[in-house]
């Protein structure tokens, strides 16, 4: 068997020249492909999604359900029944939804999340928006020509009518 000569540091300068290539190359396909799916659970969903739609905006003291929490925390406190909360869940895992629902801005925007990746201090949060007036929110053609990595900031694009995609990057 011939054995191949090894160089001393080939292997360091191996390690250097990849982790160049990795540093250099714009990784956007996870985003892309976020984005992409979130427009074709909208598709695929409307009709689910316009029910929760309906519920939160019939439930004024609720403002978030998660998969096992909500806000606030005693969601029978503002007439929210385990019944209820059950039918919520049950719509998330339907509709693509899994990390729940959450009101903001004087019930104006309505965010339904796909997904979600830390956020108390960091992160982001990916997923489908009824926003009632967009006018001053941070509105863009193409989520997927944000700078890579895009600025802290909460993006929406456009799907129809009050439905937008969102993404919330924290820093």
């Amino acid at each position: 068997m011939k054995q191949i000569a090894y160089l001393p540091g080939t292997g360091l300068f191996i390690l250097i020249l990849l982790v160049f290539f990795n540093l250099s190359c714009k990784n956007t396909s996870g985003l892309h492909g976020e984005i992409d799916h979130c427009a074709q659970l909208f598709a695929k969903n409307k009709g689910r999604l316009e029910e929760l739609l309906k519920m939160i905006q019939q439930d004024e003291g609720l403002t978030r359900v998660g998969v096992d929490w909500t806000r606030p925390q005693n969601a029978a406190s503002v007439g929210v029944s385990e019944e209820r909360l059950a039918t919520y869940r049950g719509l998330f895992k339907q509709s693509g939804t899994l990390f729940g629902i959450e009101v903001t801005n004087n019930r104006d925007v309505i965010e339904f999340i796909v997904n979600s990746h830390g956020l108390g201090t960091s992160g982001y949060a990916i997923g489908l928006a009824y926003i009632r007036d967009a006018s001053e929110l941070n509105v863009v053609g193409d989520l997927k020509s944000l700078p890579v990595p895009p600025r802290e900031a909460e993006y929406f694009q456009r799907l129809e009518s009050n439905w937008y995609i969102f993404y919330d990057v924290r820093r």
